[in-house]
């Protein structure tokens, strides 16, 4: 993994669902969340960030300083994905919120979820 691609977090881990592994950087502070990807150039396949709210809530996300686009899916606790959004660089005000309050959003590259056959009510191990 990209040390760079994620100066922001110093946790990091692999997440699988199907079978398919995600190594994802982890955002559990209030600066790493508020951060995220912005100012990154790119995102390795395979790679994202997972934000950790701690506690079940409503979350919404957005994409400043983005240079490339997302795909972000909605968690439980348990790890039940609960929505999956697309997120565009070229609407970086754009709110990306869940529906019902979770604990966790996965964000990767666009398209990642549909290529790997991750929908939503499949199960992330985190």
């Amino acid at each position: 993994m990209d040390k760079k691609l994620h100066k922001y977090s110093s946790l990091r881990k692999a997440v699988t669902c199907n079978k398919v592994s995600i190594y994802v950087s982890i955002a559990n502070t209030n600066q790493s969340r508020m951060t995220g990807l912005s100012h990154t150039a790119s995102l390795p396949d395979n790679e994202g960030m997972l934000f950790d709210f701690t506690q079940d809530q409503s979350i919404s996300l957005w994409m400043p300083n983005m240079n490339y686009n997302l795909s972000v899916a909605f968690i439980t606790a348990e790890g039940k994905i609960i929505d999956i959004q697309s997120m565009s660089k070229d609407n970086p005000t754009r709110l990306h919120s869940s529906p019902i309050p979770v604990r966790y959003a996965l964000e990767v590259n666009e398209g990642f979820f549909n290529k790997n056959n991750i929908k939503t009510g499949d199960i992330i191990s985190l």
